[in-house]
């Protein structure tokens, strides 16, 4: 039996004692004894006693929330509070502990982490300062492309993509390879042991693999700048 375990048969024990209910006071011989003969197989001491032993299964659920802490179940007084919200922690609920061993939502710790790094993200974006492809001064962190720890306009990199590709011929039928380079994503094939070589999906058929050059852009769900690839959120805010 592990020390959290003691503690929590001792306030049991020191409650049934304030009720005059000796009768229902168990030591740690009689519990052990009837766990072990019972459900030698169950791992989890908490889960044990509620089946066999209603008045501690009773007094469990009045007084504590079960909660999960590195995937280990840990009991919880439905008072304690989130170090970071405030708030009580909820039935069955996921906990982190942080930095000073402070028990915290799950979802609280995300979010946290993600702070943190929306604020990196943002402290690079004041320190670059300028665009790395027009070098011109950003005026505000609207339509900006994260990539790569760089940032620039979303329109310069468009334009230079368009600039660096708007000439590509395909390598079969040697036309054109984009005819429309306002589409929000162009498609085109490349051969795996050649991948300079470039075709139309039409020419290419099927024998190739087939990829894109995306010129729209998602938002990251952590710093809310744009993502060159086709994600959701930035590998560095992740």
């Amino acid at each position: 039996m592990d020390n959290d375990f003691i503690l929590f048969i001792a306030a049991y024990n020191s409650h049934m004692r304030s009720l005059n209910a000796n009768e229902y006071v168990y030591t740690e011989e009689q519990l052990k004894s009837k766990i072990d003969t019972n459900c030698p197989n169950r791992k989890n001491m908490y889960d044990k006693v509620a089946k066999y032993f209603p008045t501690i299964q009773k007094f469990m659920l009045d007084n504590y929330h079960k909660v999960y802490i590195d995937s280990r179940q840990k009991l919880v007084l439905r008072t304690k509070t989130c170090h970071v919200c405030n708030n009580n922690f909820g039935q069955v609920c996921a906990v982190k502990l942080d930095e000073d061993r402070e028990m915290i939502h799950a979802t609280c710790d995300k979010k946290r982490k993600n702070e943190m790094k929306c604020r990196k993200v943002n402290e690079m974006f004041n320190d670059f300062g300028s665009c790395f492809i027009c070098s011109e001064e950003f005026t505000d962190n609207k339509n900006v492309l994260f990539t790569d720890k760089k940032f620039c306009h979303i329109s310069c990199y468009v334009n230079k993509v368009k600039d660096r590709v708007k000439d590509n011929k395909c390598s079969i039928c040697d036309s054109t390879l984009f005819t429309d380079l306002n589409k929000t994503e162009l498609v085109f094939c490349y051969e795996r042991k050649q991948p300079n070589l470039h075709f139309h999906s039409s020419c290419a058929r099927g024998k190739h693999i087939q990829t894109s050059i995306r010129l729209s852009f998602n938002k990251c769900g952590t710093c809310r700048f744009y993502i060159e690839e086709k994600k959701y959120i930035h590998d560095f805010c992740s």
